[in-house]
């Protein structure tokens, strides 16, 4: 009787081994997501702070151009020290940006120069130059308030 309730234990042993060691699986996947949701949200914040100068150069540049757009767009540009691609690494970024997580404080040129140069996350070091050089078109054009 004693070896049946020894067997027993053993086998429920084993099963409760089974399921911690997939309850622990469950937690590790859980917590890659929610560190994954995590970057994915600092990024969104990151990027929310260069919306308005984002926009303010582009509104700028639109109120400019008329028939001969692209070549307009391009000697707008030049003036900044911008090609149209950076623009359009810019516009990407401020589509990326989505409103939803903009948040409304605008702030200081000198305090979001210091922030590019010291927190981009590696997924968004591809926007690292034409955002100095929006920041710098910012001072050139005096668009910063």
């Amino acid at each position: 009787m004693i070896r049946k309730c020894l067997v027993a234990l053993n086998d429920n042993t084993i099963r409760l081994f089974d399921i911690v060691d997939k309850q622990e699986k469950f937690f590790h996947a859980i917590l890659n997501l929610l560190e994954e949701v995590m970057m994915d949200k600092m990024s969104l914040d990151v990027l929310s702070i260069y919306n308005d100068y984002i926009t303010d150069l582009i509104e700028e540049i639109e109120t400019k151009l008329d028939t001969d757009t692209w070549s307009k767009l391009e000697n707008e540009l030049k003036d900044v020290k911008m090609t149209v691609s950076e623009f359009e690494l810019l516009m990407e970024m401020k589509a990326m940006s989505n409103t939803e997580f903009h948040k409304g404080k605008r702030r200081v040129l000198k305090e979001v120069r210091k922030q590019l140069e010291t927190s981009l996350s590696n997924n968004l070091q591809v926007f690292k130059v034409p955002l100095r050089k929006l920041l710098c078109a910012h001072e050139i054009r005096k668009l910063s308030k």
